[in-house]
């Protein structure tokens, strides 16, 4: 969720907020938290930042939902192999997946899935 706020409040990565930077406290590296500072923004503004930050969150959970359920077998082999052998190497994998085809789904991306 970290990220998500920083796409939308420091990079600008928000098509409904524009390419703004909106500050929601200074991070500080040492303490591991947020320092209050006063908001320079409305009530509404917040409520889009927040709308857009649930966006991203929502959007990423989906793709990974979408990833894992588009290489499920391939998943479930290396589960089944992993419970039996707790190391894979290499050379193992690929002795396990001889002959088959491991097209993994990588055109998830391009999908809309969200809609506005």
């Amino acid at each position: 969720m970290d990220l998500a706020e920083k796409m939308v409040c420091q990079w600008g990565m928000s098509e409904r907020l524009g390419p703004l930077s909106f500050s929601r406290g200074e991070e500080h590296p040492f303490l591991g938290r947020k320092i209050a500072t006063e908001k320079v923004f409305s009530e509404r503004t917040a409520w889009l930042i927040d709308q857009e930050i649930e966006k991203l969150v929502n959007l990423a959970e989906s793709y990974a939902t979408q990833a894992l359920q588009a290489n499920c077998e391939i998943l479930e082999t290396l589960a089944k192999n992993l419970f039996d052998e707790e190391t894979l190497d290499k050379a193992r994998l690929e002795e396990i997946f001889k002959g088959e085809d491991l097209t993994i789904s990588a055109d998830l991306y391009t999908q809309p899935v969200i809609d506005d």
